[in-house]
């Protein structure tokens, strides 16, 4: 049995969760919103709005933090982090960030698209993690 194998199984011989999945996918996304817009994001390098994404990051920090980073919480953490996210983008498209000569429509949506996947993506890998977890308290069948 593979390692990947071995990490999905718990130690009764119970399928764990597909938490580690969700939170691969957490971390990146919380990471490349940091660094990107100081480059990519709505407007040009250093453009206030840009600042946007810094509510996105709390968003997804306190969330984390309040559901005490179990799974349950985490996907609804992870919701409201893609919300805001797909706010930003539709703050940006009613500023008229899209009418800059640096930023077009298709450039705001794919980019927030593409956090806003990730970011439901790892929801719905929390959810399903969720879903498998045993229940405090309960103990092994048998």
């Amino acid at each position: 049995m593979g390692r990947v194998a071995q990490a999905r199984h718990a130690s009764d011989g119970r399928e764990r969760a597909p938490v580690g999945g969700g939170s691969v996918l957490v971390q990146h996304p919380l990471e490349l919103p940091l660094k990107l817009p100081l480059g990519v994001g709505l407007g040009r390098e250093g453009d206030p709005a840009d600042l946007m994404y810094i509510g996105v990051l709390a968003v997804g920090s306190i969330g984390a933090i309040i559901a005490r980073f179990q799974p349950h919480g985490m996907a609804r953490a992870l919701l409201a982090t893609a919300l805001a996210q797909a706010l930003v983008a539709v703050i940006g498209l009613i500023a008229g960030m899209h009418q800059a000569p640096y930023s077009s429509v298709g450039e705001i949506l794919s980019y927030n698209g593409f956090f806003v996947a990730l970011f439901l993506g790892s929801a719905w890998l929390f959810r399903s993690a969720a879903r498998e977890q045993t229940p405090a308290g309960a103990g092994p069948e048998g």
